[in-house]
C-alpha cells in the first residue's frame, strides 16, 4: 500500500510528544547526526508549474526536500535547508560580534524522462561531526552541503510534513503543496552508512517486524532501534492517523484546518 498526498490530504508531525516518553521526544531530530529515508512519486501533471512543492519539510525556514515544474514540464528536486553564520568586525582593535545572519543552501537536481514519472529512492545524511549533508537519489550521490564556520537553525519546535512545506500561513503558495505518492519513511537521529540503511530498508518485514494485535512494530533487536523515530511503509493507517512502527507513541496525523490538538 501507499499513502498520497494533495491539497486536501495532508499530514503533520507535532514535535510535543502526547503519548510517547521524553526519551521519545523527536523534536530534537535534525539537530545533530541525522538520517532521513524515503520512497516517493511525484505526479507533475497535477502540479502548478514554477512552483515549489515540498514532500517532506519541517516548517519555518523550510527545511526538506522539494520538487518545481519548469514550463517544459522538467522536475527539478530541491534540497534547501538554512544556517545562522556569526559575522564579527574588528572595532578599535576590538572583535565585536554582529547579530547573527540566516543563510539558506540548497542543490538542485534536474531528474531524467525516466525519473520523473517513477517511484524513487531518496536519502538524506547529516554527519554533524564533520558539517556535512550528503542528498541521494536512487542511491546515486547527487551532492552534499558544507556548513563549516556555521550553526544549523534549530528545528525543535517546528512541524514535520507530509505534502507541504506548512499550512500555518492564510497565503495558500507559501504553504508549497504537492501531489505524491509515498511507500516508505524512515527518520533517526543517527547518520547511517549506506550499507546499514540497505540491511534496515530490504529487510524489516523478514528480520525486524513483530505482531503487536495485528500491527507491526519493530523487535527491540533492530539495528539503531533506540535512534530512530519514524519507520512507516503506510500499510497501516486510519482516516486520522499514520502507524508508526517505531511503537514510540509519536503518530503522524491528518491535517485539519484550525485543529491545535495535534
Amino acid at each position: 500500500m501507499s499513502l498520497r498526498t494533495d491539497a486536501k490530504n495532508i499530514y503533520i508531525f507535532s514535535p510535543h510528544v502526547r503519548y510517547g516518553s521524553k526519551h521519545n521526544d523527536w523534536s530534537k531530530f535534525m539537530e545533530k547526526d541525522f538520517t532521513i529515508v524515503m520512497r516517493v512519486k511525484v505526479y507533475p501533471e497535477k502540479m502548478i508549474e514554477d512552483e515549489k512543492g515540498f514532500f517532506l519539510a519541517r516548517n519555518g525556514k523550510h527545511a526538506g526536500l522539494s520538487v518545481y515544474i519548469d514550463g517544459s514540464k522538467n522536475v527539478h528536486l530541491g534540497t534547501p535547508y538554512w544556517f545562522w553564520k556569526n559575522e564579527q568586525v574588528e572595532i578599535n582593535g576590538k572583535t565585536e560580534f554582529l547579530s547573527p545572519v540566516s543563510i539558506e543552501k540548497e542543490l538542485t537536481y534536474c531528474m531524467l524522462p525516466g525519473e520523473k514519472d517513477a517511484m524513487n529512492e531518496y536519502i538524506i545524511r547529516c554527519d554533524h561531526k564533520t558539517k556535512k549533508i550528503y542528498y541521494y537519489m536512487n542511491y546515486k550521490l547527487i551532492g552534499e552541503i558544507d556548513y563549516e564556520g556555521l550553526d544549523k537553525c534549530s528545528y525543535k519546535e517546528a512541524y514535520m510534513y507530509l505534502g507541504c512545506a506548512t499550512q500555518i500561513t492564510e497565503t495558500e503558495h507559501h504553504k508549497h503543496v504537492g501531489n505524491f505518492e509515498y511507500e516508505f519513511l524512515m527518520c533517526l537521529d543517527k547518520c547511517l552508512s549506506i550499507e546499514e540503511i540497505d540491511e534496515l530498508k530490504n529487510n524489516y518485514k523478514e528480520k525486524y517486524y513483530e505482531d503487536y494485535f495485528g500491527y507491526p512494530k519493530l523487535k527491540q533487536s533492530t539495528p539503531h532501534k533506540e535512534n530512530i523515530f519514524f519507520f512507516m511503509d503506510f500499510e497501516h493507517k486510519s482516516n486520522y492517523k499514520l502507524w508508526n512502527s517505531a511503537f514510540n507513541g509519536c503518530f503522524p496525523n491528518f491535517y485539519m484546518k484550525d485543529n491545535t490538538t495535534y
